[in-house]
């Protein structure tokens, strides 16, 4: 299964990526409300994998690992909008070598989101198609 083979080693610079995707997703947050980008783009499904919550442990940033099953995960498909929700309020974020686990506030009862990073720099690069800024985004 692919969730076995994606690694929960932590990023070389855990605050860098943390602050680049929050930096994203607020960045495409803002571009959808200032009208800059397609309703296509807005509505796009992103794939993520989805780990279940374990029923007896508690959420928590720093009990992440404990609280999600992260040996088995599912198949999700996130839309552009919903996923930069999910991590401009996420409850829970962790950015790995391979990518980026995550769960908002609301939803860190029904599981925890990984996204890879090849994933990300699809979602930059279709804003950038779209976006007047696109040279700024690109090169931060």
């Amino acid at each position: 299964m692919a969730s076995l083979q994606r690694s929960a080693q932590p990023s070389a610079d855990p605050l860098a990526a943390t602050q680049g995707v929050l930096w994203l997703a607020l960045t495409i947050r803002k571009l959808s409300e200032a009208g800059e980008l397609s309703m296509n783009l807005q509505r796009r499904a992103w794939p993520a994998r989805l780990h279940p919550r374990r029923p007896d442990a508690a959420a928590s940033q720093d009990n992440w690992e404990g609280a999600y099953e992260l040996a088995f995960s599912r198949q999700d498909w996130l839309p552009t909008l919903r996923l930069c929700g999910l991590l401009i309020h996420c409850y829970v974020f962790a950015a790995t070598t391979d990518g980026v686990f995550f769960t908002s506030h609301v939803e860190k009862h029904d599981g925890l989101y990984f996204v890879e990073w090849d994933v990300l720099g699809h979602i930059v690069d279709a804003v950038c198609d779209e976006a007047p800024c696109s040279g700024v985004i690109r090169a931060a």
